[in-house]
């Protein structure tokens, strides 16, 4: 499981519904929650949780998808097993794993040095706790 270390920069509320926004190295990520439990304030540090094998990587920015959250990062290693393939990416002072199956990973040319984009859908972000978990 990947962590990110944010700041809590916003949340909005519908009923059992709430989107909070997190500033994130300077990029702005965001997640979808029913039913929150713990509540957090804005301008509070937290962990956020995303499973490695949530984690989407493309060449583009596909800007036009619905997909919520994205991060320009630079691929650092690929581990090839049989099926998969574990590319560990770096964000500006973090890192995360993308686990993708390995054929796909060789269908879009994705190799160690290069700068692509990292992806995954509000609904995958989850807080682990505050920033001292």
């Amino acid at each position: 499981m990947n962590k990110l270390f944010a700041t809590v920069s916003g949340i909005e509320s519908s009923k059992s519904l709430s989107l909070v926004y997190f500033d994130f190295e300077g990029s702005e990520l965001f997640m979808a929650a029913l039913d929150m439990s713990q509540k957090f304030v804005v301008g509070e540090k937290v962990v956020l949780g995303i499973k490695s094998t949530a984690v989407a990587l493309s060449k583009a920015t596909n800007s036009n998808t619905t997909v919520a959250n994205s991060l320009a990062v630079e691929v650092d290693k690929i581990t090839h097993a049989k099926l998969l393939s574990s590319v560990i990416v770096k964000t500006k002072e973090s890192s995360l794993e993308a686990i993708v199956p390995k054929q796909t990973l060789k269908r879009t040319g994705i190799k160690e040095g290069d700068l692509v984009f990292a992806f995954f859908l509000a609904s995958e972000l989850f807080i682990i706790g505050s920033e001292s978990v």
